[in-house]
């Protein structure tokens, strides 16, 4: 919906506007849910959920009253595969996905072992862990804060090698971090550094099929969804084979590597 309404110009800044209400919501959602789940139990929850799911849905209703609207078809699974056949077929198709799905388990993948890792070190536990995991949504904050300005004094590539510098930073951080404090700031930095990188890719995979927008995007999503849930089991066996610090390191040579390959597109 945002590649359709969005020109390309303005799009990136647009998709980190969303990702301002996104990540708002989010936490927010932490917030409420504790009280409500004291309350009225988990099914308040769930309640609360469902009637936010309603007025978010009446939104999108709203927004696109008087857009333009394709005629409905049947729904064809041949159709389907022949538009996703069309997508792949495109040279970048691919690489982005490929990107994607790299990104999100190398970012995401760390999440599982932030509590062990401070646990080990004597510098925190689970409700320690949360803390880490809570400023990586600060990060993108900051960056939809910041992107609108370092887009004009960077440019996109220079912005995604930032980016990977960021996110390789705060991995690094993990890996050596001293204390709570700067677990805390490694988590901060690497949500700086991952919207970094993902918002460009996120933009890009926006114009791989303008006329089967909705199915690039699957695809876009299915890749960076796949790339998380691989993520925690890659980190695991690199934890066995060489232990948590090095996996870590080795993950931010490789971010370094990826927003390299990405900025030269």
């Amino acid at each position: 919906m945002m590649g359709d309404a969005v020109s390309l110009k303005y799009r990136q800044v647009a998709l980190s506007r969303i990702l301002i209400f996104g990540i708002s919501g989010q936490i927010a959602g932490g917030v409420v849910a504790g009280p409500i789940a004291a309350v009225a139990g988990w099914r308040g929850v769930l309640v609360v959920c469902a009637i936010a799911a309603f007025f978010g849905l009446l939104a999108l209703i709203l927004a696109s009253r008087g857009a333009a609207r394709e005629a409905m078809t049947r729904y064809d699974p041949m159709v389907a595969l022949q538009r996703y056949r069309g997508i792949i077929a495109n040279p970048a198709a691919l690489p982005l996905f490929a990107a994607v799905a790299v990104e999100g388990g190398l970012v995401f993948g760390t999440f599982p072992f932030i509590a062990p890792l401070l646990i080990e070190r004597s510098i925190g536990s689970t409700m320690e862990a949360g803390f880490a995991i809570g400023a990586f949504g600060l990060g993108g904050l900051v960056f939809a804060a910041l992107v609108a300005p370092l887009l004009r004094r960077f440019g996109q590539g220079g912005v995604i090698r930032i980016g990977g510098a960021t996110a390789a930073l705060a991995l690094t951080g993990f890996a050596l971090a001293p204390s709570l404090v700067i677990a805390t700031l490694a988590g901060l930095a690497l949500g700086l550094g991952f919207y970094m990188i993902h918002n460009a890719i996120q933009t890009r995979a926006t114009e791989l099929a303008p006329q089967a927008r909705a199915s690039a995007m699957s695809l876009h999503a299915f890749a960076f969804f796949g790339g998380q849930s691989l993520g925690p089991i890659v980190y695991g066996l690199g934890d066995m084979a060489f232990g948590l610090p090095i996996t870590l390191g080795l993950a931010a040579a490789a971010i370094v590597i990826l927003a390299l390959l990405l900025a030269r597109r």
